[in-house]
């Protein structure tokens, strides 16, 4: 995917002396966030999440995927983390699953920006805006965004109902219908 699903375009205007200083540290700390923190973040999560998880689990149900229809939610789940070179993880596959539901990219400010969704489409959990709140410190590229993604969450019908194992057969669009994920498409072509 080369774009998400959920993205609001940014309307081209003046920048302050201030915007060019704050776009300039955010360049210059792009690779020590993007680079190094995010990604030794997520090797201790996942080497935690592994050594407690069943993993075997996990790879049988990826193996699944591989050879479900092109349209079901499976299949695009698949084909998002094989190209993004992941596994799955346990306790951590309904996160993967909401990246092919809906359609926000595996990469920092997009895991944010989801985590803003969930965060208006699930309610309050204290977990979530820890996280949420946490991340989203080293992710200021996408605190413009974040209010944006937390109302279109609003907009939608919860998805945590949706569990990988009894989803993957489903046809991703139909998915996308039932949980009217087109308004909050429509909300973001509102702001444009």
């Amino acid at each position: 995917m080369k774009t998400s699903l959920l993205y609001r375009r940014k309307k081209e205007g003046r920048n302050s002396i201030f915007t060019d200083l704050w776009n300039v540290l955010l360049a210059g700390t792009r690779r020590l966030r993007f680079d190094i923190i995010f990604p030794a973040q997520l090797t201790i999560a996942v080497t935690i999440l592994n050594f407690f998880g069943d993993t075997e689990s996990c790879k049988r149900l990826m193996k699944e995927m591989a050879g479900l229809p092109e349209n079901t939610l499976g299949n695009i789940l698949y084909k998002i983390m094989t190209a993004n070179a992941v596994e799955l993880v346990p306790w951590y596959k309904e996160h993967d699953l909401k990246h092919a539901l809906l359609g926000y990219r595996m990469e920092a400010p997009d895991e944010m920006r989801m985590q803003c969704f969930m965060w208006g489409n699930a309610g309050f959990s204290l977990v979530t805006t820890v996280i949420t709140l946490f991340f989203i410190i080293w992710t200021p590229e996408m605190w413009p965004d974040a209010r944006y993604h937390y109302r279109a969450g609003k907009l939608v019908k919860n998805v945590t109902r949706y569990r990988l194992e009894n989803s993957i057969y489903l046809d991703l669009s139909e998915i996308r219908k039932e949980i009217e994920l087109e308004k909050a498409i429509a909300y973001f072509k509102e702001l444009e």
